[in-house]
Protein backbone atom coordinates (compact mmCIF):
# COMPACT_ATOMS: atom_id res chain seq x y z
CA UNK A 1 0.00 0.00 0.00
CA UNK A 2 1.37 3.39 -0.95
CA UNK A 3 1.32 6.20 1.84
CA UNK A 4 -0.22 8.87 0.02
CA UNK A 5 -0.34 11.27 2.43
CA UNK A 6 1.52 14.72 2.02
CA UNK A 7 4.66 15.90 3.20
CA UNK A 8 5.77 19.17 4.35
CA UNK A 9 9.49 20.03 3.73
CA UNK A 10 11.26 23.09 5.03
CA UNK A 11 13.23 25.59 3.56
CA UNK A 12 16.70 23.94 4.82
CA UNK A 13 15.76 21.14 3.13
CA UNK A 14 16.29 22.64 -0.43
CA UNK A 15 19.51 23.04 -1.60
CA UNK A 16 21.00 25.02 -4.77
CA UNK A 17 23.71 22.34 -6.36
CA UNK A 18 24.82 24.96 -9.54
CA UNK A 19 24.23 28.12 -10.48
CA UNK A 20 25.37 31.21 -12.38
CA UNK A 21 23.87 35.07 -12.98
CA UNK A 22 24.62 36.90 -16.09
CA UNK A 23 25.21 40.59 -16.35
CA UNK A 24 22.30 41.58 -18.18
CA UNK A 25 20.07 40.20 -14.86
CA UNK A 26 19.19 36.54 -15.57
CA UNK A 27 20.16 33.89 -13.60
CA UNK A 28 19.71 30.10 -13.61
CA UNK A 29 20.13 27.13 -10.75
CA UNK A 30 19.66 23.45 -9.91
CA UNK A 31 17.48 22.50 -6.93
CA UNK A 32 17.88 19.45 -5.02
CA UNK A 33 15.27 18.45 -2.02
CA UNK A 34 17.34 16.27 0.73
CA UNK A 35 16.79 14.15 2.22
CA UNK A 36 16.33 10.89 -0.41
CA UNK A 37 15.53 7.29 1.63
CA UNK A 38 15.36 5.23 -1.09
CA UNK A 39 17.43 2.50 -2.85
CA UNK A 40 15.86 2.77 -6.10
CA UNK A 41 16.06 5.89 -8.76
CA UNK A 42 14.56 9.33 -8.12
CA UNK A 43 13.76 10.06 -11.69
CA UNK A 44 10.36 11.51 -11.50
CA UNK A 45 10.16 11.92 -7.83
CA UNK A 46 10.24 15.49 -5.88
CA UNK A 47 14.05 14.11 -5.26
CA UNK A 48 14.94 15.20 -9.09
CA UNK A 49 17.32 17.88 -9.96
CA UNK A 50 15.30 20.86 -10.51
CA UNK A 51 16.31 23.63 -12.89
CA UNK A 52 14.91 27.40 -12.63
CA UNK A 53 15.70 30.55 -14.53
CA UNK A 54 15.22 33.93 -12.84
CA UNK A 55 14.39 36.80 -15.02
CA UNK A 56 15.79 40.56 -13.90
CA UNK A 57 12.63 41.00 -12.68
CA UNK A 58 12.28 38.39 -10.26
CA UNK A 59 10.09 36.00 -12.21
CA UNK A 60 11.20 32.24 -12.07
CA UNK A 61 10.86 30.27 -14.97
CA UNK A 62 10.77 26.06 -14.49
CA UNK A 63 12.85 24.53 -17.02
CA UNK A 64 13.01 21.24 -16.24
CA UNK A 65 13.68 18.18 -13.97
CA UNK A 66 16.82 16.11 -14.51
CA UNK A 67 19.03 19.04 -15.67
CA UNK A 68 22.25 19.91 -13.99
CA UNK A 69 23.51 23.72 -15.08
CA UNK A 70 26.96 22.73 -16.98
CA UNK A 71 28.00 26.50 -18.51
CA UNK A 72 26.69 29.84 -19.75
CA UNK A 73 28.71 31.40 -22.70
CA UNK A 74 28.18 33.49 -25.97
CA UNK A 75 28.56 30.48 -28.05
CA UNK A 76 27.34 31.75 -31.40
CA UNK A 77 28.70 35.50 -31.06
CA UNK A 78 25.20 37.47 -30.97
CA UNK A 79 25.98 39.61 -27.64
CA UNK A 80 23.24 37.22 -24.96
CA UNK A 81 24.56 34.40 -23.25
CA UNK A 82 23.36 30.77 -24.38
CA UNK A 83 23.05 27.96 -21.03
CA UNK A 84 24.02 24.33 -21.29
CA UNK A 85 22.30 22.17 -19.34
CA UNK A 86 23.55 18.07 -18.67
CA UNK A 87 20.61 15.47 -19.21
CA UNK A 88 20.75 13.71 -16.02
CA UNK A 89 18.48 10.45 -15.24
CA UNK A 90 18.20 6.81 -14.37
CA UNK A 91 18.19 5.73 -18.30
CA UNK A 92 18.48 9.54 -20.13
CA UNK A 93 21.95 11.74 -20.88
CA UNK A 94 22.04 14.36 -23.14
CA UNK A 95 22.60 18.09 -23.26
CA UNK A 96 20.10 20.95 -23.72
CA UNK A 97 21.10 24.36 -24.81
CA UNK A 98 18.60 27.41 -23.52
CA UNK A 99 18.63 30.43 -25.76
CA UNK A 100 16.53 33.91 -26.45
CA UNK A 101 15.99 34.28 -22.55
CA UNK A 102 15.18 30.68 -21.88
CA UNK A 103 12.78 30.94 -24.83
CA UNK A 104 14.73 28.90 -26.82
CA UNK A 105 16.11 25.17 -26.66
CA UNK A 106 17.88 22.93 -28.50
CA UNK A 107 18.60 19.64 -26.90
CA UNK A 108 20.97 16.18 -28.00
CA UNK A 109 19.33 13.27 -25.65
CA UNK A 110 19.70 9.55 -25.64
CA UNK A 111 18.82 6.70 -23.96
CA UNK A 112 21.07 3.57 -22.06
CA UNK A 113 18.41 0.96 -22.99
Amino acid sequence: MVDARPVTYADRDVTISKGAAAKTGWSVATANLTGYRCDGPWDDTAFAPQAFAVSPDGDARYLGEGLQFLDASDFDGDGKSEVVFAITGANQGGYQLRYNDFAAQAVFAFSYH
